[in-house]
């Protein structure tokens, strides 16, 4: 008997092992197991959720009857499946249906028209505290010996134990996935991010700066888009461009446009101007829009002196 349960102890361990992130599947395995180690008794576990236990695994010739007629037990106190919970202590009884005449209620009523005669309650017990009850019953009265008892309780430790190993890999991988979408979020902002860098690089290559922060600031390009608006138009060369850039080098001639350009675009900034078109040393500057200008004539005055 003892190398049985040796065995049986040994595999219920395996199956924990095996698939730690299933714990139904180990509280069947056990159930089963202790079904027979117990002489083929109704062996069922109950988790408490709300206010009632309830089963989460059962094995056993008559547990349908059980489980149709008891599916929720209710804390009643005059349960001792419910003392066995409150007290995280082990309770067995001899013959429930000699104590049913004492008790009262829908689950004593259920009782008396089913095989339960011994039975015994093992509380689930983690950290001290009781999460639910495993509870074994013989359709005859025959009492557990002691060591039954004992070998109950391991059994509700293994029962804890995949239960606990369930819950931790099931938080393990909610919290990976957290982790996993963060990351994702995270990636999916670098890469708007530096999508939008590139974006006001380009804008700025290719428009003024006042009409490029204008965009970016507002998120959209609608100020590009076609529109009416009263305006104040500038234009402006260089006298005598034409004479130095026949009779100079290129060099000299680019070199010249740069500097003129460098020195132009600062006051067209200045005065709040929006370079519309270039070419050679002719400039056209606007003055209101798309950047809105008070009295943008007096603007391209202050800028033409």
């Amino acid at each position: 008997m003892n190398l049985d349960r040796q065995t049986a102890t040994a595999d219920i361990l395996r199956v924990i092992a095996s698939t730690p992130e299933d714990s139904k599947h180990a509280l069947d395995t056990i159930a089963e197991t202790a079904s027979h180690m117990f002489g083929v008794a109704n062996v069922n576990f109950r988790r408490i959720e709300g206010d009632v236990l309830r089963i989460v695994s059962s094995a056993g010739p008559t547990i349908e009857r059980l489980r149709k007629a008891l599916p929720d037990i209710p804390l009643e106190a005059t349960d001792p499946a419910v003392h066995c919970f409150l007290d995280n202590r082990q309770i067995p009884v001899e013959d429930r249906q000699a104590v049913l005449i004492s008790e009262h209620g829908a689950i004593a009523a259920a009782l008396r028209e089913l095989p339960v005669r011994s039975q015994v309650f093992t509380p689930l017990s983690l950290r001290g505290k009781a999460i639910g009850v495993m509870i074994v019953t013989r359709g005859e009265v025959q009492p557990f010996q002691q060591s039954d008892l004992d070998l109950m309780k391991g059994f509700a430790d293994q029962a804890v134990i995949a239960i606990e190993n369930a819950r931790l890999l099931n938080e393990l991988r909610e919290r990976t996935e957290e982790v996993l979408k963060l990351n994702q979020q995270l990636e999916r902002r670098v890469s708007d991010q530096v999508g939008e860098i590139e974006r006001m690089g380009r804008l700025r290559r290719f428009l003024p700066p006042q009409v490029a922060d204008l965009i970016v600031a507002s998120g959209t390009e609608k100020q590009l888009e076609s529109h009416r608006r009263e305006i104040t138009a500038l234009f402006c060369d260089l006298r005598g461009f034409t004479g130095f850039s026949e009779s100079s080098d290129p060099e000299d001639v680019m070199a010249l446009l740069r500097d003129y350009h460098a020195a132009i675009g600062q006051i067209i900034i200045k005065y709040s101007g929006t370079l519309e078109r270039f070419a050679g040393d002719g400039v056209m500057v606007i003055f209101n829009d798309p950047v809105p200008v008070e009295n943008p004539a007096l603007q391209a005055a202050r800028r033409s002196i």
